[in-house]
């Protein structure tokens, strides 16, 4: 693994694919976000993926009263439904996940692991 700052490390290089590992700020194991850059050399494109844990949002509320314990568990059954529902019927589920930067510098950094595979690939494989 070559660390490219605090909080992204490149873990797989490959002939055609370069992964990263980024952690975000809030040092959640959650939040961790692989990237692969690919370079596909039928089409002559290069693409980036984002692989991250995503997960539905319950809000978390509890009570010391067993009645309100109760009804708080049948509610976030019923949101799971809900969800179960929409990816079955819909097909889609619609969510969202937070990645924390600590400032200019890890962006700047988040950016460069991208652009510096991207150029190797294009630099590689154009000429």
């Amino acid at each position: 693994m070559s660390e490219i700052s605090n909080n992204i490390c490149k873990v797989a290089e490959f002939k055609q694919m370069d992964m990263y590992k980024a952690h975000c700020d809030c040092i959640s194991d959650d939040h961790i976000q692989t990237l692969c850059i690919e370079y596909d050399e039928e089409c002559d494109i290069v693409t980036l993926t984002i692989y991250s844990k995503i997960k539905y949002n319950i809000k978390y509320d509890w009570d010391t009263n067993w009645k309100k314990r109760v009804q708080y568990w049948f509610r976030r059954q019923l949101t799971k439904i809900k969800a179960i529902k929409s990816i079955l019927v819909d097909g889609e589920v619609e969510a969202e996940n937070e990645f924390i930067f600590r400032g200019p510098k890890q962006i700047h950094d988040y950016c460069e692991a991208i652009q510096s595979s991207t150029t190797k690939f294009t630099n590689k494989f154009n000429n």
